[in-house]
């Protein structure tokens, strides 16, 4: 199937253009039962789960009490930038430790 010839509405994302999009990515932040929505270019230059304790430590004005309604939103935003590593949840409070699978250290 050749992508240039698809219909936008199939569901089938157009390629990404050489010049774009290439560190950038959008971050879901869970912290303080909030859920913040934080796009990032130039994400191999900065720690992440640091750049986001800092965006929910100044006080980020927007957020959503609804983990599902950051993601759709994370997700919209993604699809306009058109990032090549999409949608990152970022737990900055250690709640990443839940997530292990057993065995993994």
């Amino acid at each position: 199937m050749d992508v240039s010839t698809t219909n936008p509405d199939d569901g089938v994302r157009p390629p990404i253009p050489e010049d774009n999009g290439k560190d950038d990515v959008v971050l879901c932040i869970h912290a303080m039962g909030k859920h913040f929505v934080l796009p990032v270019q130039g994400a191999s230059t900065v720690n992440l789960v640091a750049m986001a304790k800092e965006h929910v430590l100044d006080g980020a004005p927007r957020y959503s009490r609804e983990r599902e309604k950051a993601l759709v939103l994370a997700h919209n935003i993604d699809n306009g930038m058109r990032t090549v590593h999409g949608v990152r949840e970022v737990f900055p409070g250690g709640n990443n430790s839940k997530k292990r699978r057993a065995g993994e250290t």
